[in-house]
């Protein structure tokens, strides 16, 4: 009881200091109240210049490494970056160029062959490369 009372009589001082009337503004922005002055904070006013030594760096050379990188490279890192943001959306019609992931079981005349089936097999549609159809 008596630290919820305490409680209660230190927001009302608060909210009475806030409210205080020194330096209002007026309506052209200038405050009517005192202020501090204004100076400025540069390395020489605040006497740092005898902490700081700036090295020689006027007429450093440096060497510029260039990459060659093949056309094969950056598009293995465009897949790259594809397949770490992809978003897997189970119940989506699909349409030519998406990727599905799918799991399969085939057979001929009722018997497994080499091949015939698989597990989380990511297939991209319209490209030919698993059956015609697909």
């Amino acid at each position: 009881m008596n630290k919820k009372i305490i409680s209660l009589v230190m927001v009302a001082v608060l909210g009475l200091c806030g409210c205080g009337s020194g330096g209002k503004k007026t309506g052209s922005g200038q405050s009517s109240g005192d202020s501090a002055p204004v100076t400025s904070s540069t390395v020489e006013s605040a006497g740092l210049d005898s902490f700081i030594e700036l090295a020689n760096y006027k007429g450093l050379e440096l060497t510029r490494k260039v990459s060659d990188v093949t056309e094969d490279q950056l598009f293995d890192a465009i897949d790259e970056d594809l397949n770490h943001y992809r978003i897997d959306v189970p119940d989506m019609e699909i349409d030519n160029l998406f990727w599905v992931t799918m799991d399969f079981e085939g057979k001929i005349d009722g018997e497994d062959f080499v091949g015939s089936s698989d597990s989380n097999y990511e297939l991209k549609l319209g490209q030919g490369t698993f059956l015609e159809e697909f």
